[in-house]
């Protein structure tokens, strides 16, 4: 055999082992990458999966404000409106007197009302004559109204007297509450306001 031809074939892959060994070091480097490479995709994976969590729930709960803000919105429709203040009197004494109540013995309007963050509440106190029954019948009157309003301290008091025509002298406490919002636009068009 040539001796040139036998240097030339152990000097081949002596040069390629060489070649695979250098670049098998030089890389090296490329592999530490890979495996940081691979560690950085677990975890964007996992903030990809935590953001997608996150976009559900906000979902469901941008669909859950909206279905609040709907009921709010009805509910505001229920309040009585400034200008109605003043027909709720009116509407209780014709009650009173549908219901078979006697005569109303006093009435006291509260000058200021009490303010809540959304409502003010206006009071009237009120003195009637009547019967049990009769006095049922106007709560139940009342109950009907379509309004926001609450009847609370009520007061029976019994007419001792033998021949009383009305045996009963009724108090009771009436609140109307008024829609009051900072932000004028939450009040619902067609509300009146």
């Amino acid at each position: 055999m040539d001796p040139q031809l036998s240097k030339q074939l152990i000097a081949g892959p002596l040069i390629g082992l060489l070649m695979a060994g250098g670049a098998w070091y030089s890389l090296g480097f490329k592999r530490e990458e890979l495996a940081e490479m691979k560690e950085i995709n677990i975890l964007l994976e996992a903030e990809v999966a935590k953001g997608r969590q996150l976009k559900a729930s906000y979902e469901v709960l941008k669909k859950e404000v909206e279905e609040q803000e709907e009921r709010i919105a009805e509910l505001v429709k229920l309040f009585p409106l400034e200008s109605e203040r003043a027909r709720v009197t009116q509407m209780v004494q014709r009650l009173a007197s549908n219901a078979g109540l006697g005569r109303m013995q006093d009435q006291r309007n509260s000058n200021t009302p009490t303010k809540k963050e959304y409502y003010s509440e206006w009071e009237t106190t009120y003195r009637y004559t009547g019967g049990f029954h009769e006095y049922g019948e106007f709560l139940s009157l009342v109950s009907g109204y379509e309004k926001i309003i609450n009847i609370s301290e009520i007061e029976m008091t019994r007419n001792t007297a033998r021949n009383a025509a009305m045996p009963v002298t009724i108090g009771f406490r009436l609140s109307v509450y008024v829609y009051e919002s900072s932000t004028p636009a939450r009040r619902p068009a067609g509300s009146g306001g």
